[in-house]
């Protein structure tokens, strides 16, 4: 079983925190905030891939890989498909769970005809949705790459 830095506890713990606030009150502003987070960890991840060596190089190429290439993905989806991309993306398995998980947390029976309604805006917890998918899958390549790493490092000793 690997060990883990608290430092890196400490960041997985306030990664978690961060997506569930952004789960819990999707706003615009926390979407657009979801946006520069998962933009500035991906630059970051790139200019660590440059300055490192060893395991943290390939901590940060996992990150890439992951957050970036789900970013890639989510954006070349949103840019080819600028009119259908909420009906393309509320297709796909991905957008079925996010669709199902906004009415069953925020749409509730609101007066005497029970017309539903919801405070929240569906494409905004559909953006902090992706951002924090990206965010988290971004962690889980770090963590791969990082076996993946001492998988190696072992075989070859």
């Amino acid at each position: 079983m690997p060990r883990y830095k608290l430092r890196t506890l400490l960041i997985l713990l306030a990664l978690t925190g961060f997506i569930l606030a952004g789960l819990r009150t999707p706003t615009r502003q926390f979407a657009e905030l979801s946006f520069v987070t998962s933009l500035i960890s991906s630059l970051t991840s790139t200019l660590l891939v440059i300055l490192l060596r060893g395991r943290s190089q390939a901590k940060a190429i996992g990150f890439l890989v992951f957050c970036g290439g789900y970013l890639l993905f989510f954006g070349l989806v949103a840019v080819t498909n600028a009119n259908a991309m909420h009906d393309k993306l509320l297709d796909s398995p991905v957008g079925n769970s996010m669709a199902h998980l906004f009415n069953y947390l925020y749409v509730r029976p609101e007066g005497p005809g029970g017309k539903l309604a919801s405070h929240y805006n569906r494409p905004d917890f559909f953006a902090v949705c992706h951002y924090s998918i990206a965010l988290t899958l971004g962690v889980i390549g770090a963590f791969v790459a990082n076996a993946v790493y001492t998988d190696r490092a072992n075989a070859n000793t």
